[in-house]
């Protein structure tokens, strides 16, 4: 049998258990020189067809190869990788400011330095590996900073494979990606932040901080609200724009690739209704979009002005430790979705408040589980072994340690 460049079969079939599995076909060359046909079903984190298409495609790439079907290396550079294919890419994408700034400071001060005059056909796994070993790891990154840049360097050699500009994407998940530790974010007690909201100064500094800590929003989405953003009426505050460096971007953070910019609207409670009234009713700047907390020329709170000049002296008046990345106005979020979560019980309910995609977000990283939770759960659990014997007596007495 003559066996020519091949793309395999993907059928789709249910499981038991409700979820998709994928099922491929396709030819593979026996010890004798022979055509045979292989089945195999593609592991339970392939969940998309377009993902299932992918693995495929890696699958397939060293058969076709072997047989002579191969994709041949066209000598390019990683430099014209970049200049020529990725900044294409990139304009397709819609993304953010934000994600474009942070892509560009790894790829500059990491990623570019290393493989920039490489030709893209002399890029092997063990070049990854080496890029790993000898520029990620010994900077001592955190883990989540170390996954990024794993991220972003394997999409870009997806790039250009799909450009054809190389055969394979040499970043290999198994050896090169980096395990992240997901630390549980700090929470302030209660009584803390009552303290610490008396020795923030002013009305507009309270209001920000009660902002956050009574929406569970983040901090460029509350710098993003405007006079227009409540509504006294409805009784709900609505988040449709954030600050970012100081301008005003329609949408809030994405998670995932939506055809619209999403947006998300939020309960306004009596407390926070009365303390952004009265911060409006002296305010000087009364047009529709003119910023709620603003300095006083009318601009947008700067984030890193007020956590070093106003939170952090605060935050130190109240006797609360200031910590690096721990402890700024992202503490009052966390709060939030503790709180509430301890209140009511419901992780779905805290996941809408806070705007996750992914309720294991909400779960993961923005609940956290008290001492006196732990001690309520093991004596509910107790409870429910003395109720079934009718108490101590029963279960200590000696006539059960026969």
């Amino acid at each position: 049998m003559s066996q020519s460049f091949q793309n395999g079969n993907i059928e789709e079939r249910r499981r038991n258990d409700g979820t998709t599995a994928f099922r491929i076909r396709y030819w593979v060359r026996t010890a004798t020189g022979e055509w045979k046909r292989k089945t195999e079903t593609l592991p339970r984190r392939i969940k998309t067809h377009k993902q299932a298409e992918k693995e495929v495609d890696q699958l397939l790439r060293p058969i076709n190869d072997r047989a002579g079907y191969g994709r041949t290396a066209c000598g390019a550079t990683f430099k014209i990788l970049m200049e020529s294919y990725w900044s294409v890419y990139i304009s397709n994408q819609n993304m953010r400011q934000s994600t474009l700034d942070s892509y560009n400071s790894v790829l500059g001060k990491w990623i570019e330095p290393f493989f920039d005059d490489m030709r893209l056909e002399e890029i092997t796994p063990r070049t990854v590996t080496d890029f790993m070993a000898k520029k990620l790891i010994p900077a001592k990154l955190a883990s989540k900073t170390r996954r990024n840049i794993y991220n972003l360097l394997s999409e870009v050699f997806e790039v250009g494979v799909d450009n054809q500009l190389m055969v394979e994407n040499p970043v290999r998940p198994r050896v090169h990606r980096p395990a992240v530790i997901q630390d549980e974010k700090p929470t302030l007690p209660i009584e803390k932040f009552w303290t610490l909201i008396c020795e923030v100064p002013t009305k507009r500094d309270k209001a920000l901080v009660w902002t956050i800590a009574l929406t569970g929003c983040r901090v460029g989405e509350a710098l993003g609200l405007r006079r227009r953003s409540i509504d006294f009426d409805n009784r709900l505050i609505h988040f449709t724009h954030v600050v970012y460096r100081n301008r005003l971007i329609p949408g809030l953070k994405e998670t995932r690739k939506r055809r619209r910019r999403r947006q998300l609207a939020v309960g306004l409670s009596d407390l926070l209704s009365r303390v952004l009234g009265d911060l409006m009713e002296e305010s000087e700047f009364r047009g529709s979009d003119d910023f709620l907390f603003h300095r006083p020329d009318g601009r947008p709170v700067e984030p890193k002005v007020f956590r070093e000049d106003i939170l952090y002296p605060a935050m130190k008046r109240a006797g609360i430790s200031v910590e690096s990345r721990t402890t700024g106005l992202h503490l009052f979020r966390h709060t939030a979705g503790s709180l509430l979560n301890k209140k009511i019980s419901d992780l779905k309910r805290v996941q809408v408040q806070l705007g996750h995609a992914d309720i294991g977000t909400t779960a993961d990283v923005y609940t956290h589980v008290d001492l006196e939770t732990v001690h309520q759960n093991a004596t509910d659990l107790e409870s429910i072994f003395l109720e079934a014997c009718g108490g101590f007596g029963p279960i200590l007495g000696p006539e059960n340690c026969k």
